[in-house]
């Protein structure tokens, strides 16, 4: 059926993400090029704290930097370079924004994909950004972009 690959296809995307993220992380290209930003886009921001959590475990556990070649955690490459979108995600927005680091999420409303929040896009993020404090939404919603992007926002 169409609607279940889809709806399965688009699921598994996001957790593919996962394994591309960790080879970045891991890879060493982040700590060679520490200018280079990354955006992992369509993805969501709910696995991201579990994720970073186990890079840096394993890391540990398994002694995965032995050769060195890494001299942070593959989380604090993530807070330098890395940004992480969401858009339909309720709960995660709501309760991890800070553990992903709130310099490192962005609002996208994957527009016009199927499965994008138009017409709606504002009430849902006045659901489950309403929350939170201010500066938080303000980051997520604008500054991170223009910071990332260098797009000048009048004064």
């Amino acid at each position: 059926d169409l609607p279940e690959k889809l709806a399965l296809g688009s699921t598994a995307l996001f957790l593919e993400n996962a394994r591309v993220l960790g080879n970045l992380l891991y890879s060493g290209v982040l700590e060679r090029f520490p200018k280079v930003k990354v955006v992992s886009v369509e993805s969501g921001i709910g696995w991201l704290p579990f994720l970073l959590e186990s890079l840096d475990y394993e890391m540990h556990e398994t002694g995965a930097n032995a050769n060195g070649k890494l001299k942070m955690l593959p989380s604090e490459y993530f807070k330098r370079q890395v940004y992480g979108c969401f858009w339909f995600e309720k709960t995660a927005p709501k309760k991890l924004i800070e553990d992903v680091g709130v310099e490192n999420v962005l609002f996208e409303t994957d527009f016009p994909h199927p499965t994008c929040l138009y017409p709606d896009n504002r009430e849902h993020v006045t659901e489950v950004l309403g929350g939170l404090a201010p500066h938080v939404r303000k980051r997520v919603l604008q500054d991170n972009a223009a910071e990332l992007y260098r797009i000048p926002l009048p004064a």
